[in-house]
């Protein structure tokens, strides 16, 4: 028991700066996206193979690439929940209604000032879901990140599963569980602060359409 509140510190530190990660390359790679339909294609087919592969085999792969321990345990999150931001994200800046960039536009917006004071604002909506979606994936993946030592939650669960003894599998999964719960109501919470209040009272201002990056 003792050890259980250091397991949660860990488990919270890898969950969500694989996490922050993310977010902090899969919005500039949407924007990109949204610039140039090359790289929207090639960002589109990286991610979706990310995506793509099954945790427990991608986890393998990182061992002979980066080793063990905490910073591949990172990447490992990092790669799995780069797709829902981007997609989100790109789904998001991209449908917003025409006549308002060509507004942003027609009093001297530049692409890069009409993105962030005009897109990105009236996509957050958008953009928080899939922020909120790779945030459980997040904690779902950095029990799993155990087998190449991670530490964390994920020691206790397999311990558990080693012995085969229930309670302390649940001891390790239901901290796990309540930290997803939390931090889906404490982004929530964010997105409600960081909306511009009439959008708040009307809505995201976007033309909802597939959630797919552009094709070559």
């Amino acid at each position: 028991m003792t050890a259980l509140p250091a397991a949660i510190l860990v488990h919270i530190t890898l969950a969500f700066s694989g996490l922050a990660l993310a977010v902090a390359v899969g919005i500039p790679l949407a924007a990109l996206s949204l610039r140039s339909r090359t790289a929207g294609a090639i960002i589109s087919t990286l991610t979706a193979i990310g995506q793509a592969i099954p945790v427990f085999a991608l986890v393998a792969f990182m061992v002979p690439l980066v080793g063990i321990g905490f910073a591949p345990s990172v990447l490992v999150i990092f790669i799995s929940t780069l797709l829902p931001i981007v997609r989100n994200t790109y789904a998001g800046i991209s449908s917003v209604d025409p006549d308002i960039t060509d507004a942003a536009a027609g009093i001297g917006l530049r692409w890069s000032e009409t993105l962030t004071k005009v897109r990105v604002p009236l996509s957050l909506h958008a953009i928080f879901s899939g922020v909120k979606f790779s945030s459980i994936i997040a904690n779902g993946v950095a029990i799993v990140t155990v087998f190449i030592g991670s530490g964390g939650l994920g020691v206790i669960v397999l311990r558990g599963l080693a012995r085969f003894y229930v309670p302390e599998i649940l001891l390790g999964i239901l901290p796990a569980i309540a930290i997803t719960l939390l931090s889906d109501y404490c982004l929530s919470r964010l997105e409600d602060r960081l909306t511009p209040l009439p959008l708040k009272e009307r809505g995201p201002v976007f033309r909802p359409h597939s959630f797919s990056l552009p094709s070559r």
